[in-house]
């Protein structure tokens, strides 16, 4: 479960940022039921401290952490 509650510090956030930067500016990305943003939708929901821009850093973070911890290669 995301928690969109949870603080973001500003390094995390701009660390997403920097992974969008990577992708094609108009690249589609669903997220659940919410729709598909391109990257430049996501970055100003991100910067903009949007509720689903939270949404999607958490997500990132939890998959960045899983990666870390090797639990996504179980």
């Amino acid at each position: 479960m995301i928690d969109t509650n949870s603080s973001v510090t500003s390094d995390e956030k701009n660390l997403i940022l920097a992974r969008l930067s990577t992708m094609p500016a108009n690249m589609g990305i669903a997220i659940g039921n919410e729709g598909s943003f391109t990257v430049t939708e996501l970055k100003r929901l991100i910067e903009e401290d949007d509720d689903l821009g939270k949404e999607y850093v958490e997500m990132q973070l939890e998959f960045l952490r899983s990666i870390k911890n090797g639990s996504l290669l179980q």
